[in-house]
């Protein structure tokens, strides 16, 4: 079922996407000077994947409640800066995981995970068209992982594992005003370089409280496909995220 949920998920934001232009209403013109935005945001998605350190691996397969019991820390957040058609956007999030699940080596018992993952994106952002934003940037992803056998033959065995891939990427956002306080934002982008592949979409429904502040909801999907020479992971992420934009 999680398999299924994430492509069908997937393709709902690509076709809302597709759909808001045809909503768009005529938004507040854009301020001269230059604009800054904090975004402090919540996100816990479910998670499917494979992790291999050194000999250990497991596979991972976890719902946001699964998630929201195994998160030891986290942290998220984003910052907009803006003047014209010109932005800069930086987005950093970390999460620190412990879970237990199934081993796919030739043991076949269970494996307890301790997980450390990061991701740290710079993007610069140019308005193409009124509602449409053309993005390149940079993402760093450190990740890190201690896996130990808790059953079978291998019982106690540890192996633990670091990499960090720096990935160029290309994308586009669509800000679509429907009214002078509600806006559609959409998102997808695509980037390889030390990983093998990594991609995100996201699409989310803005309402502004004030000039000054904003919430949003909506959904995001990140995936990362990595192979390291002592650390493995192919990462499939995807769930609903809770953020407040805060305009200086």
């Amino acid at each position: 079922m999680r398999s299924a949920f994430v492509p069908s998920a997937v393709l709902a934001v690509l076709g809302l996407c597709l759909a808001a232009p045809a909503l768009a209403q005529p938004g507040d013109p854009a301020p001269a000077g230059w604009q800054v935005e904090i975004i402090p945001y919540f996100w816990l998605p479910g998670i499917t994947g494979d992790i291999q350190a050194g000999e250990a691996s497991a596979s991972i397969g976890a719902s946001f409640s699964d998630l929201l019991n195994s998160l030891d820390f986290g942290l998220m957040g984003m910052v907009q800066v803006r003047k014209g058609r010109v932005g800069f956007i930086f987005d950093g999030m970390y999460a620190r995981l412990t879970k237990d699940g199934e081993s796919t080596g030739i043991a076949g018992r269970t494996v307890h995970s301790e997980i450390v993952t990061q991701l740290y994106s710079f993007a610069v952002s140019y308005r193409a068209f009124e509602v449409l934003y053309v993005v390149g940037g940079a993402r760093v992803m450190p990740v890190s992982a201690a896996l130990e056998m808790t059953s079978g033959a291998l019982e106690d065995q540890q192996a633990s594992g670091s990499n960090t891939a720096l990935d160029g990427f290309v994308g586009a956002r669509l800000e679509v005003p429907l009214t002078r306080r509600w806006m559609i934002e959409c998102y997808g982008d695509i980037g390889a370089g030390d990983s093998k592949l990594s991609w995100q979409t996201l699409a989310g429904l803005k309402f502004g409280l004030s000039k000054s502040v904003a919430l949003e909801l909506g959904f995001r999907t990140l995936a990362i496909h990595n192979e390291a020479p002592d650390l493995q992971t192919k990462f499939v992420e995807g769930g609903f995220f809770f953020g407040a934009g805060f305009k200086l």
